[in-house]
């Protein structure tokens, strides 16, 4: 496939075509999704309790900082410090019953 065909079409042709064009694909990917990594989906309202999304929300923060997408990067933020927050309350130090 080449450049031109990709650009009239918006279709790729095969697998290692994601490899040949993903200087394009980036930026088109970053624009249409919250970001370039799938990472699954969570329903709305709901805790990310693994370190692993919260490493995740981080990255995607990042990203959005550097493409000066600052509304989403300040969302983000809250999202971060607010289930840090509830993380730390479940694994914090119990109190003990007098």
């Amino acid at each position: 496939m080449r450049r031109s065909d990709f650009k009239k079409t918006s279709r790729l042709g095969c697998p290692a075509c994601y490899e040949a064009f993903a200087e394009e694909l980036t930026p088109l990917l970053a624009a249409v999704h919250k970001g370039t990594h799938h990472i699954g989906k969570v329903p709305a309202g709901a805790a990310h309790d693994s370190p692993a999304e919260i490493v995740a929300l981080q990255k995607q923060l990042n990203e959005a900082v550097a493409g000066e997408r600052y509304e989403e990067a300040a969302r983000l933020r809250d999202v971060i410090r607010q289930e840090k927050k509830k993380k730390a309350g479940r694994t914090g130090p119990q109190e003990k019953a007098h």
